[in-house]
């Protein structure tokens, strides 16, 4: 069957189910969804042709001093629909989140201020209003951690990230200086300048995406609401230094860096394995990414680096909108120790630890798996080193699932679990590999018996709910787990056989 024709038929199926399964107080959920997978049909019908108008284009602005333009390429228009995406579900969680918070207009006049800012920043390429749009990130984040100002430990967190923030703001500032001094002047600069050169450019962006020494603001950050943590800290604001450093690639071209990023993963899974808080643990990961991203970035990996950077802020955000709505449910607690889980959210918080450690059927396995084969090229300390810190990722996103599995009822009504589960689910879709035109063998086996196994899960709760009225996730976990077992066989025995290939023949 044609996917596109699959993937028709599947989304009709979704809104016949929410349709006839929610009452009349909900029908701005109903016409909110409807909306919501309508847009998205028409982005994935037309993705090529979209992605064909836009590629490269140029929209100029003339002021009379300086002249400002939109530039839209591969890099920053994928990020810009995948921001856009998740500041938009941020922007609803925030409704369910906040509902009777007393600063609410406040809180929301930030994060549109944020959301403005963040696109100004993916959308030119001026560096004055890089710099502005900057600087509002940093602003926007100190009012968003000081969300709670009726807590003390909430305003001195704040401060601190403010801090940081401003040590990268100057750096920036520096490199932007230094950089116009070098390409529109005659002066010949020596090499003392080119040093300075790279490290204002390494201090603004380490300082932004939190990596060591850096690193304290991300922990204090995690003093916020979870909505701010899920915007901030997995989506935008500690991605904007990564994404800068896509364009400057040819820093990082050096073995010192490489040493860099071995430390930074070291340090932040250390820190992920030793904390019992739920929201650090979660914090620890995206550090441990971002030294992902950056370890790729020496080996000239530039488009693996970026789409991985976008697949994040997928994943990350709806673990922390996961983690936000379990910590309401457990009055607040974010020890793992005092955690009670309901199975629904143990299986979302599952499906976004598989794509954490590269499962495979999920876009990290995918990148995981095509990282591995760019490393047989190179020598073998550098695919075992990879091979270690995907082993480091696998262990704290085991933590995160298993820890502490106590299963618990909540007393959820029907229409809220309908709502939580179809709201994530829309997110879940993109951390599914959903491209079927692969070089690598087992996906070709794999994907169809996955679309098949989607879709007969839906059909099962829909049944199961017509006939019991409510949801009992661990039968259909079991059927989930029979498939992936089936398929993780298929990728074991296609393993080994790209192996023998590449050592033995």
């Amino acid at each position: 069957m044609n996917i596109f024709v699959f993937n028709l038929i599947f989304f009709i199926f979704i809104l016949l189910f929410f349709f006839f399964f929610s009452s009349y107080k909900d029908f701005f959920f109903y016409y909110f969804f409807f909306f919501l997978l309508f847009f998205y049909g028409l982005l994935y019908v037309f993705s090529y042709y979209v992605f064909f108008f836009f590629n490269n284009m140029v929209v100029f602005f003339n002021f009379l001093i300086f002249n400002f333009f939109f530039f839209l390429n591969f890099k920053n228009f994928y990020f810009f629909i995948g921001v856009c995406f998740v500041c938009f579900f941020i922007y609803i969680y925030c409704f369910l989140y906040f509902k009777s918070f007393y600063y609410f207009l406040n809180f929301y006049y930030f994060i549109i201020l944020f959301f403005l800012s963040i696109m100004t920043y993916l959308l030119t390429f001026n560096f004055i209003f890089i710099f502005i749009s900057w600087e509002f990130m940093g602003i926007c984040s100190f009012f968003l951690i000081f969300t709670f100002l009726f807590r003390f430990k909430a305003k001195f967190s704040a401060f601190i990230a403010l801090i940081w923030n401003i040590l990268g703001d100057f750096s920036l500032f520096f490199f932007f200086l230094f950089f116009w001094s070098f390409f529109f002047s005659f002066i010949i600069l020596y090499y003392f300048f080119f040093l300075f050169f790279f490290i204002f450019f390494l201090l603004s962006v380490f300082c932004k995406s939190a990596l060591f020494p850096f690193h304290n603001w991300l922990f204090y950050a995690m003093e916020g609401p979870t909505p701010v943590s899920a915007l901030l800290h997995a989506a935008s604001m500690i991605t904007a230094g990564v994404y800068l450093s896509l364009y400057f690639f040819f820093f990082f071209n050096n073995f010192s860096f490489l040493l860099y990023s071995f430390m930074n993963i070291i340090f932040f899974s250390f820190f992920a394995l030793i904390y019992y808080d739920l929201k650090k643990i979660i914090a620890s990961s995206t550090g441990s990414q971002m030294s992902y991203i950056f370890y790729f970035l020496m080996f000239g990996f530039i488009i693996n680096s970026f789409l991985l950077l976008v697949i994040h802020a997928f994943f990350k955000s709806l673990l922390f909108m996961v983690a936000g709505i379990l910590i309401v449910f457990n009055h607040n607690y974010q020890d793992l120790r005092f955690l009670k889980f309901n199975f629904f959210f143990f299986i979302l918080i599952f499906f976004c630890s598989l794509c954490l450690m590269g499962f495979p059927f999920f876009w990290g396995g995918n990148f995981k798996e095509l990282l591995f084969f760019n490393f047989l090229k190179w020598d073998f300390i550098f695919l075992f080193f990879f091979v270690v810190f995907v082993i480091f990722s696998v262990f704290y996103s085991i933590k995160i699932s298993f820890f502490n599995f106590n299963l618990i009822f909540f007393l959820l009504k029907t229409n809220i679990i309908i709502f939580l589960f179809f709201f994530f689910f829309i997110l879940y879709f993109f951390l599914v590999f959903i491209n079927y035109n692969l070089l690598f063998v087992f996906y070709y086996f794999s994907l169809f018996y996955f679309w098949w196994f989607i879709f007969f899960f839906f059909l099962l709760i829909f049944f199961y709910y017509i006939i019991f009225f409510n949801f009992e996730f661990l039968k259909f976990f079991l059927i989930f787990l029979n498939f992936y077992f089936f398929n993780l066989i298929l990728f074991i025995v296609y393993f080994f056989y790209y192996i023998y290939v590449y050592f033995f023949i």
